[in-house]
């Protein structure tokens, strides 16, 4: 296991620079000139050609990316060109937020699939098992921005029960942050909890027909001890992946929920940077979040081995 750990990590910094060279030079392909959206549409060529060198863009592509990525080994990851503080003072600061957003979107994805998929696999083809996969698959067709404006429209505008906008830290103010944090966990955690309940039946029909689930039967065990005691471990596998690979997804990709209920996270971060052709914002947060999403996938692969021990890598 040691070894495999160090392999990984190893390869780390191989993937981060393929990475930064595609984020680089794509977004360099974007159209607009970072310098004029600085000034202003009204403004003369010289002006636009000494803030270009002053922000660099006045030199070669590949002399730009060389720059950039000493700076990046230093941990330096450049400055915002709008708001002229750091990259990685921005992305702390916004990244309480999102990580808020993500777990509490994951813990209500969880709590809803995994026993909704134990029971749809435990029981197949019963009205249980359709009425399940019936909710499921509306679940994974219902768009999470839709769902998010609904619950604001009936929850928060018609019945007025919650906030419908706005980020409160849960250390400054539990209560409100809590009630700010409800209708954006549901709107993402819903979205999650469905593609988790079918893996979780999956799994669950996968072992459920397996030698050791009618051994512990022919013992006579009860149909719930057989379930709860020797059947969701196993299935729980696959659930694991999904849930890791979401995770990382959910910490980049909450752009569209921060954006409907207001969350000021890495999602609306990374969506003004690009609004303002602000480049190292955009590739500081791509190269933090692929970060994540390796390191998350590396704890699922060792997690593998706590849940099934008969996994070797």
């Amino acid at each position: 296991m040691k070894d495999y750990v160090l392999r990984r990590l190893a390869q780390l910094p191989l993937v981060l620079l393929f990475l930064s060279i595609i984020v680089f030079f794509v977004l360099r392909l974007i159209p607009g000139d970072p310098s004029a959206i600085r000034l202003g549409m009204e403004t003369t060529e010289e002006g636009r050609q000494q803030v270009r060198q002053e922000m660099g863009l006045d030199r070669p592509i590949i002399v730009q990316y060389g720059i950039w990525l000493g700076d990046v080994f230093t941990g330096n990851f450049g400055e915002s060109w709008v708001s002229r503080q750091p990259v990685s003072s921005l992305i702390l600061q916004k990244l309480p937020a999102t990580l808020t957003l993500t777990i509490s979107s994951l813990l209500v994805g969880v709590i809803i699939a995994i026993p909704l998929g134990i029971i749809a696999g435990a029981k197949p083809n019963s009205w249980l098992d359709n009425i399940i996969t019936t909710v499921s698959l509306f679940g994974v067709a219902i768009p999470t921005f839709w769902l998010g404006i609904m619950l604001i429209l009936v929850v928060g505008v018609s019945l007025q029960i919650l906030p419908v906008s706005g980020y409160t830290s849960l250390i400054d103010d539990p209560g409100d942050g809590l009630k700010r944090l409800i209708l954006p966990s549901i709107a993402l955690g819903t979205s999650l909890a469905a593609p988790l309940s079918r893996f979780m039946r999956s799994g669950m029909l996968d072992v459920m027909s397996a030698d050791y689930i009618r051994v512990a039967r022919a013992k006579g065990l009860t149909e719930r001890s057989v379930v709860l005691g020797h059947a969701v471990r196993n299935a729980l596998l696959s659930v694991v992946t999904v849930v890791g690979l979401q995770f990382g997804n959910l910490l980049g990709g909450t752009v569209i929920i921060e954006q409907v209920f207001e969350w000021p996270g890495i999602g609306l971060l990374i969506l003004s940077a690009i609004n303002n052709r602000d480049y190292g914002i955009v590739q500081g947060v791509v190269l933090f979040t692929a970060l994540a999403f390796i390191l998350v996938n590396l704890l699922v692969d060792i997690l593998y081995v706590y849940i099934d021990p008969r996994i070797q890598y």
